[in-house]
This record gives C-alpha cells, structure tokens and sequence, in this order.
C-alpha cells in the first residue's frame, strides 16, 4: 500500500525596508519558479514594510525549499551596500500548529505566550489564560515572538514592569502586529493600551487576540495614530525598522509624556548609532537597551536635568 503524501504549512513573514522588500519579493519569486511551486493567488500579501508569503509543501520539500531561501538572503545581503537595515523574517509552521494544537513560547522572568492555530475557536476558550501567559492567533501580522526583536522588546517591557511604570499607564504599541506587546502591556497593569496597525485583516487578528485574553475593557485597536486623539503616552513601544521609524519619530516623541518612555525595537545592532543620534537630536537619551541575537532593543526617554 502506497504511503499518502503528507503537506504542512508553511509561512514566512519578512519586514524591511522598501528596497529590501523588493529584492527579497524578486528573490521569492525567482526561487519559487526554479523549484516549480505553485501559489495560490492569495499566496503572496504586502502590508506596509511586511511581504508574506504562505505555502503548502510536502514534508519531503521543506528543508530544501528553507535552505534553499536561506542561500537567497545570503545573497542579496551581501550585494547591499547597508548592512544594518537587515530584513526581519518569521517563519512558521501552520502544519505543526494545527497538529500539536498549540505552540508555547518560553520568554523571560516567566512571560509565555501560547500560539494557537488561526481556527481555534476563542467560545471553546472557557477558562481565560493565565496571568503570565498570552494567547495569540498568528494569521497575516507580525509578532509570534519567535524573533528576537520582539523578545527584545518583550523583556524591555518587562524591565518597566518591574519598576512599577507599567502599573496604570497609557500605552500606545505602533505596529502592532498580533497585538502581543499591547496584550503583554495589558497583562502586566497598563490601564489603557492602544495598538495601532494600517492593514485591516492585522487589525483583525489583533482584535481577536484582544477577546482571546480577555482584554477587551482596556485594549483597543486602531487604523493609525490620527485616529488616537487621546492624552499623552506613558509608554509607546514600536517594533519598527530604521526607515519607517524615522517617518514617525517626530510625531512619537510629541505624544510622549514628559516623564514617558519611549521603547524601541526591530533595528539591527548596527543600527543603533542612527536610531541614538536620532533621539539625541530630539533631547531624548537611553535609559536602558539590550541585544538578542543581533538585534537591539532600547528604552529612550527625556533628557533629565541633573540638577
């Protein structure tokens, strides 16, 4: 009797900036015509600084198909003249979540986020999730907390929980994604949290996340910062890569309490000095950073007088 075929899915989310983002689609492209796969139409998505890319492979083509990418980005890194605008990249395997139900993710001082499959129903969620642990549906956006960046700013989170700033505060999460930083805000006493996400199937997914955990009468989801009209931010996280975080910088650090603070992540290391010097000029300095794995997380807030 002849073994079925097995196939699994498989997702890979990319975010970099515009050039990158190109190179890396024509690369797709390219490889995905030498090894003869064919998409579905909606296969490929682009959202903002995001591409995505979803596949259905047998079990047999993954680990070609991934080293086979992993050669592509080795490529196209070393034909760019900036190195420190780094692409981040997600990769998930749909397959493997719907069979083991859930995927627990292990952060640090006790944080877990659970990644549940995109059709777990939340009515069949009886019991909320624990206080330390965030459930998540993944979809389309950003944020399962695989990536370092995001544990980076996970574990900077953290660092202004355990010194009380996160107890009532206003937070805004810009770039949302799964909504995961502004669920984690939510979890650790943040009286209002608003994440703000430009792509309306992200903010769905978002929003789902938001009734998952039970979080709906302090969390809240928005198509873009206009839309806040709200008082300034206690503390505003923002994943984001170099180039779309100096199109916002500006209006951040207005919204920015004066005694805020601004949590930054998504960057390479190697972008630190421009992300500093870009703060520097709007009177902010570092209160706290990290590195995980290559890519940096800081906590900026305002110059203090010393007085």
């Amino acid at each position: 009797m002849k073994k079925k075929k097995t196939k699994r899915g498989l997702v890979i989310k990319i975010r970099a900036d515009s050039n990158h983002l190109k190179d890396m689609k024509q690369g797709l492209e390219d490889l995905l015509e030498q090894t003869g796969l064919i998409l579905h139409k909606n296969s490929f998505k682009l959202i903002g600084n995001s591409l995505i890319l979803s596949l259905n492979l047998y079990t047999k083509q993954i680990d070609p198909f991934l080293s086979a990418f992993s050669e592509m980005l080795d490529g196209i890194s070393r034909q760019r003249s900036a190195p420190d605008e780094e692409a981040e990249i997600e990769i998930s395997d749909a397959g493997a979540l719907e069979c083991q139900g859930q995927t627990i993710i292990h952060l640090e001082n006790g944080w877990k986020i659970r990644v549940v499959p995109d059709h777990f129903d939340p009515a069949d969620h009886l019991e909320p999730p624990a206080p330390d642990t965030v459930l998540i549906k993944t979809g389309w956006a950003f944020g399962s907390g695989r990536h370092p960046s995001t544990q980076g700013a996970v574990s900077a989170l953290d660092h202004l929980y355990r010194l009380g700033v996160m107890h009532n505060a206003r937070v805004l999460d810009v770039g949302t994604g799964t909504g995961l930083l502004a669920l984690l805000a939510g979890k650790m006493g943040a009286a209002r949290v608003v994440g703000v996400d430009i792509d309306q199937q992200v903010r769905e997914t978002a929003m789902e996340n938001i009734r998952l955990n039970r979080l709906s009468d302090r969390l809240k989801i928005l198509p873009c910062i206009d839309a806040l009209n709200l008082k300034k931010q206690d503390v505003i996280v923002a994943n984001l890569t170099p180039s779309v975080l100096s199109g916002l910088i500006d209006t951040l650090v207005d919204i920015l309490a004066a005694n805020g603070f601004l949590l930054l992540s998504g960057y390479p290391s190697g972008a630190r000095d421009r992300v500093e010097n870009m703060l520097k000029s709007r009177g902010m300095e570092v209160f706290y950073s990290l590195e995980k794995q290559g890519w940096a997380t800081e906590i900026f807030r305002f110059i203090r007088s010393k007085i």
